[in-house]
């Protein structure tokens, strides 16, 4: 029962909400986070391009 709860609330994404919401966040500080996970994410996608094309 334990790990059917787990799984529903991992599914859901109750913890990473949670966690998200512990610490509060500026209107420029969530800006500038979204900006750098959008290019952290751009470039592993250009590290994989890369690699798949060798």
């Amino acid at each position: 029962m334990l790990r059917r709860f787990k799984s529903g609330v991992e599914k859901e994404g109750i913890l990473g909400d949670f966690k998200r919401h512990q610490t509060y966040m500026s209107r420029g500080e969530k800006a500038r986070a979204k900006l750098k996970r959008a290019e952290r994410k751009r470039r592993t996608r250009m590290k994989r391009r890369g690699a798949d094309t060798r």
